[in-house]
């Protein structure tokens, strides 16, 4: 759909469910006087939508309105589109917890339909909810608002999370934020005000202070309830997921919109005014992924914040993030240090709590603490940088080594490593391409040069250089795996959080099929890929400990047209043949090629794709074929009892995923690492220093087919939280 806008304005188009068949008199956001003649701008086609559907329909919530359809759409609830979730016992929630019933999801009576239960619907429908961003006035910079859903229960006030981006900022691959939660709705702050409003009252004026600052940072503020209601912000996932859409949103409108590259988040500041401080402490509290990133929380005047006990807790070693809490006499910052520090706060100026707990009195005005001392607070943010120092280089050409090929100006190392990932291999060097040869075009065949993102080229890098750690950009690798049969393209872009492992392919069908059945498998590959993405993660041990670079393991499929492009064929058989002459029938093969069937199941080919990153199998088999066979880890393995894994015979949706199956991956990131002065743990025999390592452990971030949340404990013998992994280098 294409929107028209007030002139001089722009709108973001926000999927292609909205139509006109039915118009909607609601504005985008009521709070801009531009749209207030523009009823019949936003439109929407309610025609797979069931029920009693009003010719005029004012939505209260977009996000409850698309759960409303969705639930229409996979079971025929018949519910009214207007976006109210409504009270406990409401027709909207009876149909919700009759989908979470039948999926075998957690119920819920009266809260925000959470991250777990919008997974499994948008499944069923087939499509998420889509968002929507409007542009917004003043001050200098750029400010758009995003309909973020949080299911708050807003009143008047508009479902809506502002997104302030400085004058003069830097678009770097990676970003810093700024979540800052609001105070209770008291005084000039009204109930009925959106962030919209709020940050352009006198009092609450924080754009500004973050363009005084001259930091590189995005703010970014949610609209709260009235006594500071956060919706699904605290659910489990609910903080991961909303850093998601910001993501999302900072690609559909800004300095990202034109780029190629998607931004990652870097670093997180988490800030609170009043009231808020209690949503501060259950995400800083939180198990999602991103609280990880949180470098600092920033407690302005709270009111309250939970008791000195359970922050004591919370900043205990290895904790890294520092709390700043500012306080007026007699308030709860003041009695939360007093319960830390177990003494009186005369002193003025800056009083260290306990470790990593640092508060100050001031003598502002309630309302005005945040932005009187946001600035300074801003300011004096290590990990925050300041415009005047970004690079505004233009992403280079990434190079890609062709597996065998000799190197041009290659650093080598002869390492050695404490945990060997299998023993058949001869190879005991760690290469990689260091800075300046990893980010030259090379004129030598061992290179292909791919320019980035242009549309062109079957492959692409992504993402652009950016400092230390190394990149690694390698193609057609198998980087030292169990099983020689592996082929893949691996990157690691220095400093992402991220490492991109693509199967590149092109299909070759043995016979004609009808084209949906193609359409069936090639559905099928995806969503086998899609089980492997994100499914685990490398955490880089620095020189104090702590496991703070996490670097999350990306799985993709590219279906190639030109065969020199490919890492593999795969090749497609009718049901009921062999796939390899010596090989029972029905039976899917990885060596050169991935052969598979026409009618393979997705679970099927996600312990296929095992093989193709280099896996091994492990279920119990024939004496000979397990012994004679290459791709096998042998009768006399322990692995053949461990029948839940994946690559056993686990291919139900609760097979099961294993930190040992991403060994190979982790060592090769950790090389990324090597020479970094932080990370460089150094082995001491009698007194002198021996060998220098660099090590880390590999988790998991989904247990099994089906996406569940990982144990968090070991489960013996086979599957433990953590599998630590190192390389190392004789001094």
């Amino acid at each position: 759909m294409s929107l028209v806008a007030p002139q001089g304005k722009s709108v973001i188009p926000f999927g292609d469910t909205f139509m006109n068949q039915y118009r909607l008199h609601t504005e985008p956001f009521e709070s801009y006087p531009e749209f207030d003649d523009a009823g019949d701008l936003w439109t929407a086609d309610f025609e797979s939508w069931q029920g009693e559907i009003p010719k005029t329909v004012t939505i209260k919530d977009d996000f409850i309105a698309w759960v409303q359809q969705s639930l229409n759409t996979v079971q025929n609830a018949r519910l009214t589109i207007n976006g109210d979730i409504g009270g406990q016992g409401s027709a909207t929630r009876k149909a919700i917890q009759s989908f979470q019933r039948g999926k075998s999801l957690p119920l819920i009576t009266n809260g925000p339909v959470c991250r777990d239960t919008e997974t499994v619907l948008t499944a069923a429908v087939g499509g998420g909810f889509k968002l929507k961003t409007v542009p917004g006035p003043e001050p200098a910079g750029q400010t758009f608002y995003v309909n973020i859903p949080l299911q708050v229960p807003l009143g008047d006030a508009k479902s809506m999370t502002g997104i302030f981006i400085p004058e003069k900022y830097c678009a770097l691959p990676q970003v810093d934020l700024i979540v800052f939660l609001h105070g209770f709705k008291l005084r000039s702050h009204h109930p009925t005000f959106s962030i919209d409003t709020y940050w352009t009252l006198p009092k609450f004026r924080l754009r500004d202070e973050v363009n005084a600052s001259g930091k590189n940072v995005i703010l970014v503020a949610p609209t709260l309830g009235p006594q500071n209601q956060e919706g699904s912000l605290t659910c489990s996932g609910g903080f991961d997921r909303f850093l998601e859409r910001v993501v999302e949103a900072l690609k559909l409108r800004g300095p990202y919109a034109s780029q190629p590259v998607t931004p990652t988040i870097r670093n997180i500041i988490l800030a609170s005014h009043s009231g808020s401080g209690n949503v501060m402490r259950a995400i800083a509290m939180g198990k999602d992924a991103s609280v990880a990133k949180i470098q600092e929380l920033w407690a302005f005047e709270p009111s309250s914040m939970g008791s000195a006990a359970i922050w004591k807790t919370w900043a205990a070693p290895p904790q890294k993030a520092k709390l700043f809490i500012y306080f007026r006499s007699g308030n709860a910052g003041e009695a939360l240090c007093k319960g830390l520090k177990v003494g009186s706060m005369t002193r003025p100026g800056p009083v260290v709590c306990t470790t990593n707990i640092t508060a100050e009195r001031t003598t502002v005005d309630h309302d005005e603490v945040p932005m009187r001392l946001l600035r300074a607070r801003i300011a004096a943010a290590p990990s925050l940088v300041a415009k005047s120092t970004c690079a505004r280089k233009k992403s280079p050409t990434v190079p890609f080594l062709r597996k065998g090929a000799p190197r041009a100006g290659e650093v080598p190392f002869n390492l050695f490593h404490s945990m060997q990932p299998h023993s058949s291999s001869s190879r005991s060097d760690f290469e990689w391409t260091n800075r300046r040869d990893g980010f030259e075009t090379s004129q030598e065949e061992a290179y292909e040069a791919i320019p980035l993102s242009t549309g062109s080229h079957e492959f692409e890098t992504t993402l652009p250089a950016v400092p230390s750690p190394k990149t690694i950009a390698l193609f057609n690798t198998d980087l030292n795996a169990p099983y020689f049969g592996g082929n893949f393209n691996f990157r690691y872009n220095g400093g992402s959080n991220e490492a991109w492992i693509t199967y590149n392919t092109y299909l070759s069908y043995t016979k004609s099929f009808p084209d949906p059945d193609k359409a069936r498998l090639i559905k099928n590959l995806e969503d086998a890929i899609l089980v492997w993405d994100s499914c685990a993660e490398i955490q880089v041990k620095d020189v104090a400990g702590n496991y703070n670079d996490r670097i999350r393991l990306r799985f993709k499929l590219n279906i190639v047209k030109d065969k020199r492009n490919a890492n593999k064929r795969t090749q497609v058989h009718p049901n009921g043949t062999r796939s390899v002459f010596f090989i029972d029938k029905d039976r899917e093969t990885v060596m050169r090629d991935l052969n598979i069937f026409i009618g393979s199941p997705k679970n099927v080919l996600v312990h296929e794709l095992g093989h193709v990153w280099g896996l091994k199998d492990e279920y119990k088999d024939r004496w000979i074929s397990m012994k004679l066979s290459l791709g096998h880890v042998g009768p006399n393995s322990p692995l053949i009892n461990d029948t839940r894994s994946i690559m056993n015979v686990a291919y139900d949706d609760k097979g099961e995923f294993r930190t040992r199956f991403f060994q190979h991956f982790g060592r090769t990131i950790l090389g990324a690492f090597w020479g970094l002065k932080q990370y460089m743990i150094p082995v001491r025999f009698g007194g002198k220093v021996v060998a220098h390592n660099v090590m880390g452990r590999i988790a998991l971030r989904k247990r099994n087919i089906s996406g569940d949340p990982p144990y968090t404990a070991d489960q013996p013998p086979f599957n433990t939280v953590f599998t630590h992994i190192q390389i190392a280098k004789r001094a």
